[in-house]
């Protein structure tokens, strides 16, 4: 069974027993506000020739704002909105075997730095004193992104792909609630849509084998380029997963 499978599975079974815990308690009800801090790692998957952010592997940092509505002394339903900060680096050195007119030597950072809206709508069950387990969906909203490409085959002037503005997905965690109100848990998500919209070839500026041209300063030159087609960002990316330790507190 895959994780996506899973997931999926378990926030069913949740969602379908909430009725026979659930009770009438009308007078004992109430809202839960609340703030959370999460970090953690971030990993992507794509069947696309291409990466799209730098190493694939980074880092995420989530500052959410918490709410925890009570059905019964067990099962809450728990939402907030978030801001989701994602950064992916990595360090390159590359150079060239060409004439000297490729550009020499690239050195230097790359990096990717993205920030999102996410809501989540868990279902969780305590086990007051000891532990507390929730699962449900989320939807995440693209809000900007900021990067620096070094290098070339990285289609520095072209827009091969557009980030997705809306998201979908499943959220499972374990926590642990203190009687004083801090919080600590460990949330999984997995993300079912692309990350990125990727129906846009992205075409590079190249001379074809054999083809001459004229420089402002020289004669004419004859340039032989080895290219086969224009560069294409298509395939799937998804989050494979977002695996975050956090601390809260209910006031």
């Amino acid at each position: 069974m895959t994780i996506q499978k899973m997931m999926t599975a378990f926030a069913a079974i949740l969602l379908a027993s909430v009725p026979l815990f659930a009770k009438d308690d009308s007078a004992s009800r109430k809202l839960d506000i609340g703030a959370r801090l999460s970090g953690g790692s971030v990993g992507f998957v794509t069947d696309s020739e291409w990466d799209y952010y730098t190493n694939g592997v980074g880092n995420a940092v989530t500052l959410s704002f918490d709410m925890a509505y009570r059905l019964s002394p067990k099962f809450y339903l728990h939402s907030g909105l978030g801001l989701d900060f994602r950064y992916f680096s990595s360090y390159v050195e590359m150079g060239n075997n060409c004439d000297g007119s490729c550009g020499g030597t690239w050195k230097g950072d790359e990096w990717d730095a993205l920030f999102y809206l996410e809501i989540p709508m868990l279902v969780q069950f305590r086990i007051p004193g000891i532990l507390f387990l929730e699962a449900g969906p989320f939807v995440n909203v693209f809000v900007v992104k900021k990067g620096e490409l070094i290098g070339p085959g990285r289609n520095l002037n072209n827009k091969c792909y557009d980030e997705s503005l809306l998201g979908a997905g499943a959220a499972l965690g374990i926590g642990h609630v203190f009687d004083n109100g801090i919080f600590v848990d460990l949330r999984l998500t997995y993300q079912f849509t692309d990350v990125v919209d990727t129906q846009v070839s992205c075409d590079a500026q190249v001379i074809q084998a054999g083809e001459s041209r004229r420089d402002t300063e020289s004669e004419e030159k004859t340039t032989t380029v080895m290219y086969e087609e224009p560069d294409k960002w298509d395939g799937s990316y998804i989050i494979l997963n977002k695996l975050q330790i956090g601390i809260g507190y209910w006031f």
